[in-house]
């Protein structure tokens, strides 16, 4: 799972990357060196996985990751041809630094401070860009189809015309329900208003009664579209207390958690993931995949060759193998059942796949 964070200049963006994920990176690095970016991996806590970790004392816990890329701040019209643009298109998801705090000493590029508006702009521009690569790939296509008879080439043409539709409706194709086949088609070209969205408003002290209603910032709601709410200067400074004291602190200022517990819960929901785990000889693993994901393709996640030569999918619940609390007595009550290349991996399974090699 890859998360990149983006946004108008002079947002949160850098104080919310070090929030989630422990960095300790000068705000405003961006302005000095604006062509770099940070990227840090990240651990996904887990009480399940902690849990199943404890039946098997001599193996590795390894936990599912995230991947967070702080980019510099765009001026409008720029991200079409930014050369972050690459970066853009390679995560699965993104997140939408909004700035929603007041502070004369940071000039805001807009004459007024108001979430909303940020968000339907840069709306505008992953539409824009989105348009562009539509209408050069249409005008290549045009030259390829000319005289020709390509019923693969047609069809694409079709599909990229549907989109172009609702793009100059100012609607992003993340809130178009395409049929299964025709996203496949458009996911081939990581469209920017595609993915799923985090929009992350970062409010100032005065505003710490609407962080758990952030959904009142959104323009628009969708199904692949979350809202956070935070205050960066206020968690920030949080932060660089004891660890025992930071729950007290959040208590105090009437906050209910982190924003990092928050964006992983939200992270999960846009991109509509699950978990599931293995056991193998050294190491307790999980693993993220998207909901519906068939026993084959969750088996490529961990290795290609397991998904080309899978077998069969040995399956038990999180829940009922803590209760029985070993594979062998799981067995001996006929807990653990197989499964074919048609099952769809729930979340909470601990799965072992057999497979030809």
């Amino acid at each position: 799972m890859k998360f990149a964070l983006f946004g108008f200049p002079k947002t949160g963006k850098t104080t919310l990357f070090n929030l989630l994920t422990g960095a300790e990176y000068e705000v405003g690095f961006h302005q000095k060196k604006k062509e770099e970016l940070h990227l840090r991996t990240c651990s996904i806590p887990d009480e399940r996985l902690d849990k199943l970790a404890e039946l098997f004392p001599d193996k590795e816990k390894k936990p599912a990751t995230v991947d967070f890329i702080d980019l510099a701040g765009f001026q409008p019209g720029e991200i079409k041809t930014s050369s972050y643009l690459a970066q853009l298109r390679l995560v699965d998801g993104l997140a939408h630094v909004v700035r929603g705090f007041k502070a004369e000493e940071i000039p805001h590029i807009f004459p007024e401070i108001n979430p909303r508006h940020d968000i339907s702009r840069m709306e505008e521009e992953l539409i824009l860009a989105d348009l562009l690569s539509i209408e050069k790939r249409l005008t290549k296509l045009a030259k390829e189809l000319r005289g020709k008879s390509s019923p693969l080439g047609i069809r694409e043409k079709e599909v990229l015309e549907k989109a172009q539709k609702h793009l100059l409706e100012g609607t992003p194709l993340r809130e178009i329900d395409f049929p299964e086949e025709e996203e496949k088609w458009l996911r081939a070209f990581s469209f920017l208003s595609l993915k799923p969205i985090v929009q992350a408003i970062n409010l100032d002290e005065t505003k710490l009664d609407k962080i758990d209603h952030p959904e009142k910032f959104l323009p628009r709601r969708g199904p692949k579209q979350g809202g956070l709410a935070f205050c960066g200067k206020i968690e920030y400074e949080i932060t660089q207390l004891a660890p025992a004291e930071r729950g007290q602190f959040l208590r105090e200022y009437g906050l209910q958690e982190f924003s990092i517990q928050k964006f992983l819960r939200l992270s999960f929901q846009v991109l509509n993931l699950i978990v599931f785990y293995t056991v193998g000889k050294k190491e307790v693993k999980a693993w993220t995949i998207p909901q519906n994901t068939p026993a084959p393709r969750a088996a490529g996640v961990i290795h290609t060759d397991m998904e080309k030569g899978f077998i069969r999918a040995e399956v038990i619940p999180m829940d009922i193998l803590l209760q029985v609390g070993s594979f062998s007595k799981a067995r001996e009550k006929g807990l653990i059942h197989l499964h074919g290349k048609d099952y769809l991996i729930q979340d909470g399974d601990v799965v072992y796949f057999r497979f030809a090699n």
